[in-house]
């Protein structure tokens, strides 16, 4: 695998901040926190979506790709951080679940699963790779290959 020397230092920090995040995790674990936990998840998530559009010298994107990024993983922490406040809420219930189970059932699946693809589209458009994917195409002149 290609890799720069100027920007082998982000990745090094990208990968020292998962470690701590999973470390924080099983801390949580052990303890017996939800908050230790739940907390990590999103972040752990925005942290390689974050690494995976870096380019090849492993600089950052453009704008429009950091921007959307950032506000994909705000919504997603922001859904995490309520079923975390209303852990152990049990007055109210959505569609029969405690909120916390609902807030991740039904507002936060969704969410992944109607602006993720989108997202990587997008960040896979802003990034080239769909140039690239196209230009590994084999032509429609091409003579078929025979074995």
């Amino acid at each position: 695998m290609y890799s720069s020397k100027s920007g082998q230092s982000r990745i090094d920090r990208f990968v020292l901040t998962f470690a701590g995040l999973l470390v924080l995790t099983l801390i949580g674990m052990f303890a017996g926190s939800p908050a230790l936990i739940i907390i990590p998840v999103p972040l752990l998530i925005a942290l390689l979506t974050f690494m995976s559009v870096l380019d090849r010298e492993n600089g950052w994107p453009d704008r429009a790709t950091i921007t959307a990024l950032i506000a994909f993983h705000t919504v997603s922490t922001a859904l995490w951080v309520v079923a975390l406040v209303a852990l152990y809420d049990e007055r109210i219930a959505i569609a029969g679940m405690p909120i916390s189970t609902g807030v991740l059932t039904l507002v936060a699946w969704p969410f992944y699963a109607l602006f993720s693809g989108p997202l990587y589209a997008f960040c896979a458009e802003r990034l080239g790779l769909t140039t690239i994917h196209a230009s590994l195409a084999p032509s429609p002149d091409a003579a078929p290959e025979t074995a």
